[in-house]
This record gives structure tokens, C-alpha cells and sequence, in this order.
């Protein structure tokens, strides 16, 4: 499992702001310095929570910070350390077209995006179990509630209030009246030239998923070929898992894009703007096939990627899983 780097960039954002060295910053773990500041990477779990933890530390002990985890995640808005993410929750007018599809937000910070089950939705509260317990990940999730509290503030609205106990997730938002006049509502009001947009780049994603199995199968045939000759067999082997590694982020990336894509389309035809011109762009697509077999695609490329290692780190003994910072579970 792995963990947003938008948990991590948020971290270290914070406390730069509040006078910390990006070096000593670094001393706390071994992930890569490239992925920490990175609002796209995806990270190995288990270590962003030990991370978390040592923060949590620093933030109680050498800054008086109490609950420092919830106090990072409701800076989010002021942070700016979401990337895209922050950028798309300014563009949508009202925060139950979050909340009511939670897995949608939680996929932004968690991937594979964990199933949720037992929903419960009303007009201003939701709630629903994830298959993660708080006490799992208990930094992670004491900043994952507070991210999900703020959500309403990028809307010009007030903290949300979440509680998470064990695998038990809610959340209560107060539903303000929509202000006319004051140009927010035009602000966010999308031109129907944007789905045509959107639609274009995901196309591209798809292009690019594309030229991502394709080197997946060149980077197999490499290995195959290092593999037959003793002599460069190690440092070739060598050179695959620092590829891997790379296409790995990759894959995860354009899940992460399309995860975005996906949702700004579903709302902006979720609200009577579901045009003919629209229906046909989205037929040209095969849109609703799209939806169910990117998931199945990259899932696919991320299995037979970790096969592969697995296969290399028997044969060729124990890897350092300091040299990408990733593993796959």
C-alpha cells in the first residue's frame, strides 16, 4: 500500500514554514528526497507513517504542538501542497460533491484506492467503513480526518467534522446557501468547451498507459537479455529495478490523473449539463468502458511489475528497497 506524497509535502511545507532545515528533514527517513516533495509520488506506506511519527515528535516536543497531525491537515488550504488537488477543490461550488463519493477524495491519498462498504448518505452527512483501521496508521489517518474536515474551506465554507473510529468513518458538513452576486457561482460555472478538453486529455492517458506497457515489455526483454550474459548480468539487473521503479511511479501517476479527469467529468455532467454534444464526445470515447477497464488496466501493469521484481530479488538475493523507496503490497 502506498500513501500520497501530498501527505508528505504537506509535512515538510509546515514545518519549513515554521523555521525547520529541509536537510534535517531529510535525516528522518530514507524515502527519496525527489518523491518527499512531490504532491504526484506514491510512497511506501509503512514508512510514511514512521515519518509521521518522528514529526509528531518534533512538532510535541521542540515546537509545542499539540495534535500536530490535525493541525497540518487543516493548514491544507493555506499549505498549497495538494498540486492539482488544490486547484480542482477550487473549481467545485459545494463540498457534498466530495463527500458524497468518499473513496473519490481518499483515492487522492491512498492507493490502491481502499473499497469502502456500508455507506450512509444524507444531505449533509456521510459515512461508510474503509477496510484500513485507525490504529493502523494511526498518524496517517489523524491527518487524512483533518484533510477531510478542511475540504469545506476551499469552498468559502466552514471545517467539516470528521470522526474515524477503528474502521468507522463520518462526516458532517453544515450546507450554506449558495451567495448570488458576488461572482463565486460564475467562477465556477465550467464551459461546455472544457469536457472536450478533458476528454482530449484523457485520451492521452490513454496513449500514455499505452507507451508505459510498452517499455514494462522493452525493460522485460532487457532483463531477459542481461540475464543470459554473466559478466553485465548484475549491473543490467541493477539497472531494471532503477527502471521499474521509475515505471512504477508512473503508473501510479496516471491512476492519480485519471482519478482527477474522472471526477471533474462526472461533475460536470452530474448537473443538467449532460448536453447532446457531450453524450456524443463520451460515445466517441466508449467513456463508460474507459471507466471500468483503466482501473483493471494499471492494476494489471502494477501485479505483473511486482512479479517481475519478485522473480529478480529470488534469483539474484536480497534488494535494498532503499534504492526506489517503494514496495508493493
Amino acid at each position: 500500500m502506498f500513501f500520497s506524497g501530498k501527505i508528505t509535502n504537506s509535512v515538510i511545507t509546515f514545518l519549513q514554514g515554521r523555521g525547520a532545515e529541509r536537510g534535517e528533514i531529510y535525516e528522518l527517513t530514507d524515502l527519496p528526497v525527489e518523491f518527499l516533495k512531490d504532491p504526484t509520488s506514491w510512497l511506501d506506506a509503512n514508512k510514511v507513517e514512521a515519518l509521521l511519527a518522528q514529526v509528531e515528535r518534533i512538532c510535541v516536543i521542540d515546537l509545542g504542538i499539540e495534535n500536530p497531525m490535525q493541525t497540518i491537515g487543516h493548514q491544507a488550504r493555506d499549505l498549497k501542497a495538494w498540486g492539482v488537488l488544490d486547484s480542482v477543490l477550487a473549481m467545485i461550488e459545494k463540498p457534498q460533491d466530495i463527500f458524497l463519493q468518499p473513496q473519490r477524495f481518499i483515492s487522492y491519498f491512498i492507493s490502491p484506492a481502499p473499497p469502502i462498504a456500508n455507506i450512509h448518505r444524507s444531505s449533509s452527512m456521510v459515512a461508510f467503513d474503509l477496510p484500513i483501521s485507525f490504529e493502523e496508521y494511526p498518524h496517517m489517518a489523524s491527518y487524512l480526518r483533518a484533510a477531510i474536515e478542511v475540504v469545506p474551506l476551499f469552498m468559502g465554507q466552514q471545517l467539516a467534522e470528521a470522526t474515524w473510529r477503528q474502521n468507522r468513518v463520518s462526516v458532517n458538513w453544515e450546507v450554506a446557501q449558495v451567495t448570488f452576486g458576488d461572482g463565486q457561482l460564475d467562477r465556477r460555472q465550467m464551459a461546455p468547451e472544457l469536457v472536450q478538453n478533458l476528454i482530449s486529455n484523457l485520451e492521452k492517458t490513454e496513449r500514455a498507459l499505452l507507451e508505459k506497457t510498452r517499455e514494462i515489455e522493452k525493460i522485460k526483454s532487457e532483463n531477459l537479455m542481461a540475464a543470459q550474459s554473466q559478466p553485465s548480468a548484475i549491473e543490467e539487473l541493477a539497472q531494471f529495478r532503477t527502471k521499474s521503479a521509475h515505471v512504477l511511479q508512473q503508473i501510479l501517476r496516471l491512476q492519480d490523473y485519471f482519478t482527477r479527469s474522472q471526477q471533474l467529468i462526472t461533475l460536470l455532467v452530474g448537473q443538467d449539463r449532460l448536453s447532446a454534444q457531450v453524450r456524443e464526445a463520451m460515445k466517441r470515447v466508449n467513456w463508460e468502458q474507459v471507466q471500468i477497464s483503466f482501473p483493471q488496466v494499471t492494476q494489471e501493469l502494477l501485479v505483473q511489475l511486482e512479479n517481475k521484481n519478485a522473480t529478480d530479488h529470488t534469483s539474484s538475493g536480497p534488494r535494498d528497497s532503499r534504492q526506489s523507496g517503494l514496495t508493493y503490497s
